[in-house]
């Protein structure tokens, strides 16, 4: 991190220029993000009257103008910067940006998504309806009018849809089995494996392209309307992998169980409904004392922030022998020869990929890469990222924590137990939706002084 020692981020000389951590300028700065309004983190002094509170008082109708990403003329990138941060020696605001899976200029794209862990490898008929309706949906949103007319001109030209997927490592090891994850495993060697899975790979990938294509251009040529001609595409899938328990888009899941933490503001409804319904609910990584110590009490004032634990595990890890490997060291020869079978059987547009190594596979991937471009094996765009091994395990609170069969197990059967109520999840997040209600009322008593409080209630017939 460069901390710029007169304040001004706008000079560079040498002699301005100083090294220092990131926790160091965080503190150095800490007083002015406070005051100028954006603000994350546990709150100090400073920063409670700016963030206590914050809730909408009105809205009203402010006009028309320009500003989302796509209406911003060159590079369609905007950055909403606080005014009051100019000059300074920080800037506060929110970026925006657009992702590099389908690319162009003047456009906006119609995306649909199949999550593949759903369905059935042997119901060929499922797969091919689920890609048909998805090209039908990103077809049907050809219809709109925009009001700005570089873009209705860019639709008109060049119509641009995606459809993508997510979950296809789930639906690949409940295809291929053991044998697949085996063979994944082992960095797709074998040549008479490598046959029997890269075709099979590539059997379902062409399939499914080819229903996209048909539900595309079955509704384009219905309505009258020019048939894009690309169609297919993988986009970021996170977010919305986890609504289904998938791993997302090509990517292999962190691990076949893991601890997926959820971030909610201390105050959010959703908090006390969990825990009301056995869930694990503990203070963010946010939530420090003085000393840099992370806090484990969410009833604790210094607590702005929550973390919900959800024990996760993926649809296959109770197949026969699939839970041996540990994915964390999934070779990145694997990583790669799949991440190329979807680029070059699947999509039209691009895959978004991410290869994690380690740097004794730096080597490896690079000699794949050039083999790839001199055999004129495809387009090749994918974010490199580098694996960490933590002694002991990982960091503390992290978003996904691999876990055993055996702690899974614990902590389903400790989330069945402490569930309080037999309703549903719905009904018992509309009675906190809608009165008041205190942390401490549903936290429970996990530390001494919460205890004493307790038993002085109870003593003052309070309890």
């Amino acid at each position: 991190m460069i901390h710029h020692v007169d304040g001004d981020p706008t000079n560079n000389l040498p002699e301005n220029l100083e090294a220092t951590t990131t926790l160091k300028h965080n503190q150095e700065h800490y007083a002015d993000r406070c005051r100028n309004g954006f603000y994350h983190g546990t709150p100090g002094p400073v920063a409670v009257e700016h963030i206590a509170n914050h809730k909408v008082v009105a809205i009203r109708d402010a006009g028309t103008a320009t500003v989302y990403n796509g209406t911003v003329d060159e590079h369609h990138n905007y950055v909403v910067v606080d005014p009051s941060s100019v000059g300074k020696s920080y800037i506060s605001g929110i970026l925006s940006a657009n992702c590099g899976e389908i690319i162009g200029r003047d456009f906006h794209c119609n995306l649909s998504e199949v999550h593949l862990n759903t369905i059935d490898p042997s119901d060929y008929d499922a797969q091919d309806a689920a890609f048909y309706a998805a090209g039908l949906q990103v077809a049907a949103l050809l219809q709109h009018q925009f009001v700005h007319e570089r873009y209705q001109y860019s639709r008109e030209i060049d119509p641009i849809v995606g459809v993508s997927f997510t979950g296809l490592f789930d639906f690949l090891v409940h295809a291929g089995g053991y044998d697949w994850l085996k063979w994944m495993m082992g960095g797709r060697k074998g040549r008479r494996a490598s046959d029997m899975y890269v075709g099979m790979e590539q059997h379902f990938l062409m399939i499914w392209r080819d229903a996209a294509h048909r539900g595309v251009k079955d509704y384009c040529k219905a309505h009258g309307l020019r048939v894009p001609n690309r169609i297919t595409t993988v986009q970021p899938a996170g977010t919305k992998s986890l609504l289904t328990g998938a791993s997302s888009g090509w990517h292999a899941p962190k691990s076949q169980r893991f601890i997926r933490r959820i971030t909610l503001g201390v105050g959010d409804p959703l908090v006390p409904a969990l825990i009301e319904h056995g869930y694990s609910v503990i203070p963010a990584q946010s939530a420090r004392d003085d000393d840099g110590n992370l806090l484990d009490d969410i009833s604790d004032p210094r607590v702005q922030e929550v973390l919900v634990e959800i024990p996760t595990e993926v649809s296959w890890a109770n197949l026969p022998g699939c839970d041996e490997f540990d994915l964390a060291k999934l070779p990145v020869e694997a990583q790669y020869g799949l991440y190329m079978q979807v680029q070059r059987y699947y999509t039209d547009h691009n895959t978004s990929a991410t290869i994690e190594l380690r740097e004794n596979e730096i080597e490896t991937l690079s000699k794949l890469i050039y083999e790839t471009i001199q055999d004129n094996g495809g387009y090749i765009s994918a974010a490199l990222l580098a694996r960490f091994d933590v002694d002991g395990g990982t960091y503390p609170r992290l978003p996904f924590e691999p876990i055993s069969k055996e702690r899974y197990d614990e902590l389903m059967a400790i989330q069945e137990i402490s569930g309080e109520t037999d309703a549903d999840f719905l009904t018992t997040l509309n009675k906190y939706d809608s009165s008041d209600w205190s942390i401490e009322s549903v936290a429970g008593c996990t530390n001494a002084s919460c205890l004493a409080k307790a038993d002085a209630d109870e003593r003052e017939g309070k309890a």
